[in-house]
């Protein structure tokens, strides 16, 4: 209290800097109002002695001529202008928070001595005692002819929106009301964010509306329910970077409202409602809307007493709030951006986009995973070309997948494969689909006669080291995007519900990004199901349905590849839109193979000096390609051993046979004497 008086007499001091018009009428109404009281307890102390608010009023009522008549018609003279336009912050404040009488004039006997602290001698004199400076609930009750009556409880909409509060008072002293310094600036005709706001609530820019979003029939919906006095709780469900605030801003627009965001994320517990009414308060006087986000959505709201008519809340399908008392929960789920709306948020936000060649332009088009915010910081970047742009859009576009995959290195291209024809050219479908299914499912009759999964799934199946996992790497790279390897072992769990689960997680999170999912080693999670002849059996078979029914509504690309195809539960087989064998290769393509390899790491004179062992080593040796590139990494390093300490080891028939061979022991297998005779030749 010592403070306070202290920087009472500092503003005495000081010539004091005239009031504008609303607060000095305010406090010009809390003077003659402490005046009246006064010249009454001075009466009761003469003539009554017993200060009864019934005798005082007809003490106000009968006065006659005097200075008690002449403060009857300025208090009149004062009302009459608070009502008009002079009043309206005032007003504002009272209708907004649907205050009663009582709580209006506590708010202005707080308001008064806050403009003017000089009235706190006035408070004290009126109150008995020099301590009591300050606005108590009976002083007001008094001055404002309330009698008894209480004015002011923690149930209140005053002390609900915290728009005054009881301090600490010595024992047998009655609480001082604090009045909140948001009220003063609104009575000052300002309006600013509380200081445990700040970094948490702003405005959100204007952003131009995306063609797909169903922004016209949300309005009409939304209009229809508040019209018939409904309250609204408005779900704006999409992955992060979506345009989710973008749309309940637009939709704010629509219907004659602002849009203030609030970030509840990372609140202590103490400070959640708090916060959550002074962010609420702020809208409504601000006239806006707020749009809720952050992680602590799922708590309580404490929005029980008159809350908006409408609310909206940013977050994802995955998560769930609780139902709320009071407001109806609306959810509109924001569709994926099309191909088209893509293309346009690039050439919007950066127009050196349009310069890219039109292989460029479609890579990045294609990238499902990039909504308006990543398009939007990628642009901010300004990469100086197509590759640049490609490297921070994947940076956005990669995998969320964690623990549960592991991203595969995709450098190889396509001629790199060596395949039969047949093969080749069924790849090149498959990854031509890829590409071109988004544009397919965006059109409404394709959806109508394909209402579930819109993703790509195949089958690779085939001996070890045929090429499978090179083929997938070579379909990644050519869509521009990772190749993740699926770790079965973080994946399936011996306890009971935990792989249903880890496999949700992956394909939720895969649907988040932009990847190639490759299950490899795929019989061992999608085997066929058995009969039932215990628990196990029926969990098992239940992962695997559960499994099925995943794999059927993914929109992604899903590659699986087994060496053992005889062992994939038949339901899976006809859910894929490709399934491939991948054959041991025969004698021509392993010479290619053994040509590729060689030319490649030891050069083209010495793949010409070795062609015709080659040729007897393909022709005779029935190796896989992943066998072969083993055979020449073993030659490699036995002919480095084996000569000088050159760049480059001189390769020979020896070493070449070493590796062979070293490569055929590992499956039991070793050349017969026949085969040796025919390779000693070229010795």
């Amino acid at each position: 209290m010592k403070r306070a008086q202290g920087t009472i007499a500092s503003l005495r001091a000081e010539e004091p800097a005239p009031l504008p018009m609303l607060p000095a009428r305010i406090v010009e109404r809390l003077r003659l109002l402490c005046e009246r009281r006064s010249l009454w307890l001075q009466h009761a102390a003469e003539h009554v002695d017993d200060d009864e608010p019934r005798a005082e009023a007809r003490f106000y009522l009968e006065a006659g001529e005097g200075r008690l008549s002449e403060i009857r018609e300025a208090l009149a003279e004062n009302e009459t202008i608070l009502r008009g336009a002079l009043g309206a912050a005032l007003r504002s404040l009272s209708e907004t928070f649907s205050l009663r009488a009582g709580e209006v004039d506590i708010l202005l006997s707080c308001a008064a001595l806050a403009f003017e602290p000089s009235l706190g001698e006035r408070f004290a004199a009126l109150q008995g005692r020099s301590s009591r400076s300050y606005v108590s609930e009976t002083l007001v009750a008094r001055l404002f002819g309330h009698g008894y009556r209480s004015l002011f409880s923690e149930s209140s909409q005053l002390a609900f929106w915290r728009l005054v509060t009881r301090a600490e008072a010595p024992p047998g002293e009655p609480p001082p009301l604090v009045l909140d310094p948001l009220v003063l600036r609104v009575l000052q005709g300002e309006l600013s964010v509380d200081a445990s706001l700040v970094g948490r609530v702003h405005e959100i820019a204007e952003q131009p509306a995306l063609e797909g979003w169903p922004l016209l029939e949300s309005a009409k919906h939304l209009r229809a329910y508040l019209q018939a006095g409904q309250g609204l709780r408005v779900h704006i469900v999409g992955r992060p970077g979506s345009g989710r605030r973008t749309f309940a801003r637009a939709l704010c627009a629509a219907l004659g409202q602002r849009a203030l965001a609030f970030d509840c994320s990372g609140v202590e517990e103490t400070a959640f409602e708090d916060l959550c009414i002074r962010a609420q308060r702020l809208a409504l006087l601000s006239r806006a809307c707020l749009v809720w986000q952050g992680d602590r959505l799922t708590r309580p709201w404490p929005l029980h007493a008159s809350p908006a008519p409408l609310h909206f809340v940013v977050r994802e399908a995955s998560s769930k709030i609780a139902p709320h008392p009071i407001l109806i929960d609306y959810a509109i789920e924001l569709p994926e951006l099309s191909s088209h709306e893509r293309h346009m948020l690039w050439q919007r936000h950066w127009p050196a986009f349009a310069s890219f060649s039109e292989s460029a332009r479609a890579t990045l088009t294609r990238l499902r995973s990039l909504g308006p915010a990543e398009i939007a910081t990628i642009a901010r970047h300004r990469p100086g070309d197509a590759s640049r742009a490609l490297a921070l859009a994947r940076r956005f576009a990669s995998s969320e997948l964690g623990e549960l995959g592991e991203v595969v290195r995709a450098e190889f291209r396509w001629e790199d494969l060596v395949l039969p024809d047949k093969l080749r050219e069924a790849l090149i479908d498959f990854s031509y689909e890829c590409k071109e299914r988004a544009s397919f499912f965006e059109r409404p009759q394709a959806r109508r006669l394909f209402p579930r999964g819109t993703g790509m799934t195949a089958l690779f199946s085939g001996a070890p080291g045929t090429g499978k996992t090179m083929a997938a790497q070579v379909i990644a790279a050519e869509l521009g995007v990772e190749l993740v390897r699926v770790d079965l072992a973080t994946l399936v769990s011996k306890y009971i519900g935990e792989t249903a689960k880890n496999l949700k997680q992956v394909f939720e999170r895969a649907a988040r990004s932009d990847v190639v999912l490759l299950f490899d080693e795929a019989d061992a999670l999608f085997t066929s199901r058995t009969k039932v002849q215990d628990a196990h059996d029926r969990y098992a078979n239940a992962d695997t349905n559960y499994l099925l029914q995943l794999l059927e509504e993914q929109r992604g690309v899903v590659i699986l590849a087994s060496n053992k195809k005889g062992n994939i539960d038949a339901a899976f087989m006809r859910r894929m839109r490709f399934v491939l064998e991948f054959p041991r290769p025969e004698a021509t393509v392993r010479q290619q193979l053994w040509e590729r390899v060689v030319e490649s790491c030891a050069g083209e004179a010495q793949r010409a000096a070795l062609q015709p062992l080659l040729e007897v080593a393909a022709e005779v040796v029935d190796l896989s390609g992943a066998q072969i590139k083993q055979a020449f990494l073993g030659a490699w390093f036995s002919a480095k051993r084996q000569g000088e300490a050159s760049e480059l080891p001189r390769l020979d028939a020896e070493a070449l046979l070493r590796g062979i061979e070293r490569e055929l022991a590992k499956e039991g297998r070793s050349l017969s004497a026949r085969e040796k005779e025919r390779w000693l030749r070229h010795v």
